[in-house]
């Protein structure tokens, strides 16, 4: 291959990168804020991950769902974030004002007739939220928080539309239980 070749290459795989990116950033962007509430830790691990994702970029393309994959390293990435705050003694943000996550998913429970509107702080329903198995959480903050469809959710997870509606359905029903339990079954 000629030195051309090579440049052409690297420049072709440099605009599949960031048209991957582009394409998928909401969504790591998304699940990082969800998981670690607090921006610059969630875009820092975003960045890491992308960072790991370009390092593999050649080989990911010729993976059957290189959404799939790119979506572990971004799961990698917040567990890392997660590990640092845990060693580190960190703690959670302070409670502030009520998060858009917060208000995204009482709508979607609300249309789901999962929850009623109930009075009690939004570090609750994120309590109730974490406390879901992280699969769910997963389907809950792509679906309802991030608005993606049931086909892009399922690439990320590499799973059928079915599976993550039927995983939704199932996290929405554990929250409600959950939320009953912390209200004293109200």
């Amino acid at each position: 291959m000629h030195e051309s070749e090579w440049a052409v290459r690297a420049n072709s795989l440099r605009l599949t990168f960031d048209a991957f990116c582009k394409t998928h950033e909401r969504a790591w962007i998304g699940i990082a804020r969800a998981r670690l509430r607090d921006e610059a830790t969630a875009l820092d691990a975003v960045e890491r991950m992308k960072h790991r994702l370009w390092q593999h970029w050649g080989r990911l393309l010729r993976e059957k769902i290189p959404a799939f994959h790119a979506w572990a390293l971004v799961k990698e990435e917040i567990g890392a974030s997660l590990a640092e705050r845990t060693v580190a003694g960190g703690q959670l943000p302070p409670q502030g004002p009520v998060p858009d996550w917060v208000v995204l998913m009482r709508r979607a429970a609300e249309r789901a007739q999962h929850l009623a509107e109930a009075p009690g702080s939004h570090e609750e329903l994120y309590a109730a939220v974490g406390g879901l198995s992280e699969r769910r959480h997963d389907v809950l903050v792509l679906r309802y928080l991030l608005g993606l469809p049931d086909s892009v959710i399922a690439e990320y997870l590499d799973t059928t539309e079915a599976n993550v509606r039927s995983t939704a359905r199932q996290a929405l029903d554990r929250l409600s239980l959950a939320l009953r339990g912390r209200r004293g079954g109200q």
